[in-house]
């Protein structure tokens, strides 16, 4: 399991507006606040394989991101 699977299991367990800190590919979202973490089945794989989407909100805009452009989730406690 990789490090960042690991980071959205455990904030799946966080409350919405929990501030987060965000690095995909291409940008930085700091503070920005979890919404929640979804997951989409794709049935035309043998085993099903499970995509994950993390939702925040990041200057009054929802944004969803998928797991693998995630490089790195840091909670802002």
């Amino acid at each position: 399991m990789t490090k960042t699977m690991q980071k959205l299991e455990q904030i799946a367990y966080f409350d919405r507006g929990t501030l987060i800190t965000v690095v995909t590919e291409d940008t930085l979202y700091h503070d920005a606040e979890f919404v929640e973490l979804n997951h989409v089945e794709i049935k035309d794989t043998i085993p099903k394989r499970i995509v994950y989407y993390l939702l925040i909100k990041f200057d009054d805009k929802l944004i969803s991101i998928p797991e693998n452009k995630l490089k790195e989730i840091k909670i802002e406690l």
